[in-house]
């Protein structure tokens, strides 16, 4: 009984660290994938933010505002800024230091990320 157990580690522990996508096994996605996401696609990036914090409720509440054009959170026009949480968008929140969950994103002619933390809820994309 022992090796089965050692077995059922080791797979769920190969599961954490790789996701399956369209038949291929590819690597987990991180900050660094979805900042260099925006800077490659900076021109074309929309924006959902499907949850938001709210201090009254003190809480994450539903939004759901649809795609937009995502607009840069600062008059100079930078997207991505080190000191920034919201890597120079408006509507993005990330916390940082391994607190944010990030998951592909492929829905309606649009591929990008979904990213989850306690800030809320947002999507970044680009048209196929």
């Amino acid at each position: 009984m022992k090796n089965v157990e050692s077995s059922i580690y080791f797979h769920t522990f190969e599961l954490s660290t790789t996701r399956k996508h369209k038949n291929k096994i590819m690597k987990k996605a991180t900050i660094a994938t979805v900042k260099s996401f925006i800077k490659k696609n900076a021109d074309n990036l929309l924006i959902n933010v499907t949850s938001s914090f709210d201090g009254m409720t003190d809480c994450c509440e539903s939004r759901n505002d649809g795609f937009s054009k995502a607009v840069p959170s600062r008059n100079h026009g930078v997207f991505v800024s080190q000191d920034d949480r919201t890597f120079g968008i408006r509507g993005a929140w990330f916390v940082g230091q391994s607190r944010d969950y990030i998951q592909p994103f492929e829905q309606h002619g649009l591929n990008g990320f979904v990213v989850s933390n306690s800030c809320g809820r947002f999507i970044l994309a680009i048209e196929n």
